[in-house]
């Protein structure tokens, strides 16, 4: 997860580690790699203040019927 912070007058971005604001780990409580990364990106803006990025690419093995997957806890 990346912060994104305006540097300089030609409105340059830097990525910036959510590790650099905090150690918390994140729950990722989606129906979808979507929405998880959204659950993401809003973490690290309410912890950081800046705008943020999220990304949860997750991976489906077709052989594995689709595991390892979403996670889901019932």
């Amino acid at each position: 997860l990346y912060s994104s912070a305006a540097s300089d007058v030609y409105k340059r971005q830097e990525l910036i580690p959510i590790s650099e604001f905090t150690n918390e780990e994140i729950e990722e409580t989606g129906t979808s790699y979507e929405e998880n990364a959204f659950i993401k990106a809003k973490f690290a803006l309410d912890i950081s203040g800046l705008p943020s990025l999220g990304d949860d690419s997750g991976l489906e093995v077709e052989s594995l019927n689709g595991e390892p997957g979403i996670s889901l806890l019932i």
